[in-house]
């Protein structure tokens, strides 16, 4: 009789775990913003063997590149080029893909292009786009394979109302663009390269300026070379309602780099908690045990309002952003 109920009550929580996955795709994007960490499943942190595409993947179909349309779901294919999302597409879903990258790649070579009119942070430019989702897909070229003449950026453009989650993205300059009601979580972001071009922001999750309601969150960010911007960079500006939780970052110029508008109590509009900076970063040519180059974290106005628990990975002691105006 006991093993029954232990049977019963594992099968209310197994299907307590499916319901709230399969649910997902058919809310909206600003309750998909509360998906979070605290799911069912497993609990790791994101890597080459959680995040992307399913062991033993093969593609329906190839593509040299591709554009999506409304209200369709793209899934299982290979595009050795680029996928582009028009201004106009409403909703629509790429999901487990295998997207390369190579040199015919379109605006700023970038692998998924969200594309755009005008600079990302003038208003009104995506009020259409509503409710992308790209999930657990493999996005850049093969690992170690880099090269500058043929990528730059591996989610980016505008990003708007998007729901960025269970990605493997690799082998780019910068990782992921965030914008407006955005989620960014539970993503493998890695190998991320810095050119000759110093303009250029070698960032992990890099978040607009004039962006609301975007989290990061649960995400697993490890930045090669030591002179890169930051694991994540908040540009900030008139943004609010802007979530970095519970990320496990490593490399850059500080790894975490926040710039929050005042909020009206000399403290960013913002919350930062939870995160965990590892103190190596993968590059051998690391000079110091410092997260970034220069350390874990920086702020160049205003930190967030909310700063708790952002601790070093090894020893769970924590940090505080120091004031760099540069």
């Amino acid at each position: 009789m006991k093993q029954r109920l232990v049977l019963f009550f594992i099968g209310i929580l197994l299907a307590g775990c499916s319901s709230k996955e399969a649910a997902l795709d058919k809310v909206s994007l600003k309750d998909a913003l509360s998906y979070s960490k605290n799911r069912c499943g497993d609990r790791s942190w994101p890597d080459a063997s959680n995040t992307g595409l399913p062991r033993g993947w093969k593609p329906k179909k190839t593509y040299a590149n591709y554009t999506m349309r409304n209200n369709e779901v793209l899934s299982d294919v290979l595009v050795t080029g680029y996928i582009s999302i028009p201004v106009s597409v409403k909703r629509c879903t790429i999901r487990r893909c295998r997207v390369r990258g190579d040199a015919t790649i379109g605006f700023d070579r970038t692998v998924v292009w969200f594309q755009n009119t005008a600079q990302p942070s003038v208003p009104g430019v995506n009020g259409d786009r509503t409710s992308i989702l790209i999930e657990n897909c493999d996005i850049g070229p093969e690992v170690g394979s880099f090269n500058p003449n043929d990528v730059d950026c591996g989610i980016a453009g505008c990003a708007t109302n998007t729901t960025i989650r269970n990605n493997n993205i690799h082998d780019v300059v910068r990782g992921v663009d965030a914008m407006s009601n955005s989620l960014v979580e539970n993503n493998f972001i890695h190998e991320i390269w810095v050119t000759q071009d110093k303009s250029k922001h070698h960032d992990g999750v890099f978040i607009w300026g004039n962006s609301n309601n975007v989290t990061v969150n649960a995400n697993n960010i490890e930045l090669l070379d030591e002179s890169n911007t930051a694991s994540i960079f908040m540009q900030g500006a008139a943004s609010r309602n802007v979530k970095i939780t519970n990320n496990k970052v490593t490399g850059g110029s500080y790894a975490i780099r926040l710039n929050f508008p005042n909020n009206g109590a000399g403290l960013g509009a913002g919350i930062c908690t939870g995160n965990r900076v590892r103190r190596n970063p993968p590059d051998p040519g690391a000079r110091n045990p410092l997260g970034g180059d220069y350390g874990p974290a920086s702020y160049w106005e205003f930190y967030p309002a909310v700063w708790t628990n952002n601790v070093w990975d090894d020893n769970d002691e924590p940090f505080t952003p120091v004031l760099v105006n540069w």
